[in-house]
């Protein structure tokens, strides 16, 4: 059916704005209605002709409308409609006599898209508001006045309540809904979207980006005026991109224009010093003991908590950062509990302990205690670490267990398990390498997850994403390349690969062995053959076929010592009938052919050519016995 093609009326908004047929203090024959007509893909309908239908109930839902109207209307190019109900044409009922004190009442919306299938739609809901000047037309007793400009006040001067029958002040607003989300009271603009929200727990002001108006380009301002109330100048404003106390530069307190907090003495007279200014050309805070410094804290509470503190020897930012600071120096903690337990121990042997270290980031360095020069940057970095030195953790978790020195980890979690770790000169870079690290020292594994299950190897290079994955203690391992070595767990190996089944190069340093797996310039090698590492194995077809259309030459190579004839194939030559041997190096411009494979293709080649023999074979037996046939039938014939 066509009406299949409309969704039912969705309402954008019910403006239960008064409609006002005269100016002065009547009340009002109707209210306002917007809403939009979409099809059923949820797209607006615009620029057609419909009629709505209202009805209003009364009681329950279910009950018969008290009132019903009809109305046309033309949607606009947003599928808009915008329409007064009740000065519709009635149906059922008249608009005057609805008893709006007598609630609760529900509308019914209804829509004819004027195509054949009549009136659908049928979206019932409950009005939760009735228009005021409505009720009070038609309650006995009204306590509102509306004066000539249709504004609407209290006649007995009382005061207004919301949610409330005993409001305290002229208006109060009482929230029923328990839910924090749903505000007490909210500002729209005329698309309805929030301006100012006020909640259970607080308040909200939503600034429009694009805003051009006051205050200029969307924001919230807080302005000076002069005696006759009139807007002079903005004291502070706050917009989407900046938050600004405007300071006028003016002459007297404070000196140059700004803002200023000073100090006094005694008899709260004469100004001794100041402690905070802030003026066009600058922010400054003044102390006068050369080791307290500047803080912020907080007193409340079972003890007084520093936020800030900022001393001639050390910069701590955070709470409780550098905590327990005694005699180390030179020293920034920034974030929650970072140095926290770094005191600091200076004698002749160790004049400098627990000095010049960096500590960024939640927990940062917490147990730290004589450590110097450490540098650890992300949540929990360095965090057990007490004594160790001269150890750079940048991310999350890196080294957050270790109590080493010298070490260089960079990345998430990079030798940062759970299990304690005394490494020592060791370089991970990459997110979890050299992660279970216990003890392996002098080790340097770069790529993410390289040498993650390394424990107690040391002397290891591994660089590459897995590369050296599932070794745990092997020593003296070189692994190159993604996964290289992944499933290696011995030592003193080489590895070049960019995979884990599969290396290009592979040795071992303390047999002195290398084998390459793939072509190269030599004069002979063992080549692996074992059925295990194979796949996708078949029967090298039109072997014969190939074999014919090699060539086979005699050669003598142009530079070498070895001068004498040579046999072999041309390989450019090869490469058009069996590519699979042949390669070609762009970077040393040369052909390379594998002799060895030509072998299996000879082999087939005589199975082939046995085939044809074996058939040429049957076929001339099976011709000697045809001729046999026919002599004999000549010799019967004879006779």
């Amino acid at each position: 059916m066509l009406m299949r093609r409309y969704l039912p009326l969705t309402l954008i908004a019910l403006l239960i704005t008064l409609f006002m047929n005269e100016v002065y203090a009547q009340a009002p024959e109707g209210f306002n209605y917007q809403s939009v007509v979409r099809d059923a893909a949820g797209n607006p309908v615009a620029q057609k002709s419909v009629t709505f239908r209202f009805s209003v109930i009364q009681g329950l839902e279910t009950n018969n409308p008290i009132y019903v109207e009809t109305s046309d209307a033309e949607t606009n190019q947003n599928g808009l409609v915008s329409l007064v109900l009740g000065a519709g044409t009635p149906t059922v009922g008249t608009f005057s006599s609805i008893p709006w004190q007598t609630g609760p009442f529900y509308l019914k919306t209804e829509v004819d898209f004027k195509d054949g299938a009549g009136f659908v739609g049928g979206e019932t809901s409950q009005m939760q508001s009735v228009p005021y000047a409505l009720y009070a037309k038609s309650s006995s007793s009204s306590y509102w006045s509306i004066n000539q400009g249709g504004s609407i006040y209290p006649s007995n001067g009382g005061n207004v309540g919301i949610g409330t029958s005993t409001p305290n002040g002229m208006l109060e607003v009482k929230g029923t809904d328990s839910d924090p989300t749903v505000p007490l009271f909210e500002v729209k603009d005329i698309n309805g979207n929030p301006v100012f929200a006020v909640y259970p727990d607080g308040v909200e002001v939503t600034v429009d980006m694009a805003a051009t108006g006051r205050p200029a380009k969307g924001g919230f301002a807080v302005s000076g005026r002069n005696s006759t109330r009139g807007t002079t100048t903005d004291i502070m404003r706050v917009t989407p991109d900046s938050t600004t106390v405007y300071i006028g530069n003016v002459v007297g307190r404070p000196a140059k224009g700004g803002f200023a907090v000073s100090g006094r003495n005694s008899t709260r007279a004469g100004l001794t010093s100041n402690i905070l200014t802030i003026s066009p050309d600058s922010t400054r805070i003044y102390t006068a003991d050369p080791t307290k410094g500047f803080g912020i804290g907080q007193t409340a509470g079972v003890a007084a908590t520093n936020y800030l503190r900022l001393t001639p020897n050390n910069y701590f930012i955070g709470q409780q950062t550098g905590y327990s600071i005694n005699k180390g120096q030179y020293n920034v903690f920034l974030g929650y509990q970072a140095g926290y337990s770094t005191t600091g121990y200076h004698d002749d042997m160790d004049p400098t302990d627990g000095d010049n270290n960096i500590f960024i980031g939640y927990q940062a360095g917490f147990a730290n205690t004589v450590g110097e020069q450490n540098l650890y940057i992300g949540a929990f970095s360095g965090k057990n670490n007490t004594n160790g030195s001269v150890n750079t953790f940048v991310g999350s978790l890196t080294g957050q267990n270790n109590t080493g020195y010298g070490n260089t980890f960079l990345g998430a979690m990079a030798g940062g398990s759970n299990q304690s770790n005394s490494g020592y000169r060791n370089t991970f870079i990459g997110c979890y390498s050299g992660w279970a690290n216990t003890s392996g020292s002098d080790n340097v594994f770069i790529g993410r997850e390289s040498g993650t299950s390394n424990t107690t190897g040391n002397y290891n290079v591994y660089i590459g994403h897995l590369a050296g994955l599932s070794n745990s203690a092997g020593t003296g391992n070189v692994f190159i390349g993604r996964a290289a070595g992944q499933n290696e767990t011995g030592s003193n190996k080489l590895y070049i690969a960019n995979n884990s089944t599969q290396a290009l190069m592979q040795g071992d340093f303390s047999a002195k062995t290398l084998t390459i797996n793939g072509a190269a310039l030599a004069v002979s090698w063992s080549v692996l053959s074992d059925m295990r590492l194979k796949t996708n194995i078949v029967t090298i077809p039109n072997a014969l076929s190939k074999v014919l259309n090699l060539r086979g030459v005699n050669f003598v190579w142009k530079d070498s010592t070895m001068k004498r004839t040579q046999m072999g194939f041309i390989a450019q030559e090869a490469e058009k009938v069996i590519p699979e041997v042949v390669n070609y190096s762009k970077e040393d411009d040369k052909y390379t052919m594998q002799y060895a494979p030509v072998t299996a293709l000879l082999v087939e080649a005589m199975k082939e050519q046995q085939k044809t023999i074996d058939q040429l074979k049957k076929d001339n037996e099976e011709l000697r016995k045809q001729v046999k046939e026919i002599l004999d039938l000549l010799k019967a014939t004879k006779k």
